[in-house]
């Protein structure tokens, strides 16, 4: 999965530099579109992101992708591949069931 993840962050990372997309301090984010637990690896959607603060042309295998306003889980973990299981198993089985609303960030989108 490792070599995965480098493959798509390398190619995201290359064709935002050269659009100048990339701040100083930049938001990339994962998005888990299958639950790898329940999902056979040839059709588990993953998506890597680059926030960005402007509507930007795309081609090719990159695309722009409009999160909705609502409620998302969100985990913040730093972690080397080791870890990796254990940050995806404390959020699903444990910081989920625990949380009384399932769900605590919001993001707020003002279309």
């Amino acid at each position: 999965m490792l070599q995965l993840f480098e493959k798509l962050f390398k190619k995201l990372y290359l064709w935002a530099n050269e659009r100048s997309l990339i701040k100083d301090i930049s938001n990339w984010v994962v998005i888990y579109h299958d639950q790898s637990d329940f999902t056979e690896d040839e059709k588990l959607r993953i998506s890597v992101c680059l926030e960005v603060d402007k509507l930007v042309n795309t081609e090719g295998e990159i695309g722009f992708y409009h999160l909705d306003s609502g409620n998302y889980v969100v985990g913040v973990f730093e972690v080397d591949e080791s870890e990796y299981q254990y940050a995806w198993n404390y959020m699903l089985f444990e910081w989920i069931p625990k949380s009384r609303k399932g769900c605590k960030y919001n993001i707020n989108n003002n279309n």
